[in-house]
């Protein structure tokens, strides 16, 4: 981490977020236990949130350079988002024996959650000083 104030407030941001995610999907594993498999749902949460942490790296690394640099560099950061996403729901759904609705629920609520907390930083420190 550098010692910007902005890119630290991402970095606890995340942390926090990924925290709630991960403490509602236990709750709601608990609440009814028959719908959420919760190691599989919390490991969900656990990849977005490591996906999205280098996503937003690979983002702010060419925040200031110029105009095409940062658009090459989001859209970059998506591709390996997105493709990283793919093999990994593929990976789960095919290999495993999870509740898909729960599983896809879980992970794709995580995602846009942090997806969308990503894109709020990122435009955040695109402001000017």
């Amino acid at each position: 981490m550098n010692g910007n104030s902005k890119s630290n407030f991402f970095y606890y941001g995340h942390l926090i977020l990924t925290s709630l995610i991960a403490i509602v999907i236990v709750l709601l594993h608990y609440l009814t236990k028959s719908f959420y498999d919760l190691p599989i749902n919390t490991g969900s949460v656990i990849w977005a949130s490591l996906i999205t942490l280098v996503a937003y790296i690979i983002s702010s690394r060419t925040l200031h350079g110029t105009p095409g640099e940062f658009s090459n560099g989001v859209m970059i950061s998506m591709m390996i988002k997105m493709l990283l996403s793919l093999g990994f729901i593929g990976l789960i759904l095919f290999f495993t024996q999870v509740n898909k609705k729960s599983f896809i629920a879980s992970y794709f609520s995580s995602f846009f959650l942090l997806g969308f907390f990503e894109i709020y930083c990122l435009l955040n420190n695109l402001r000017p000083k």
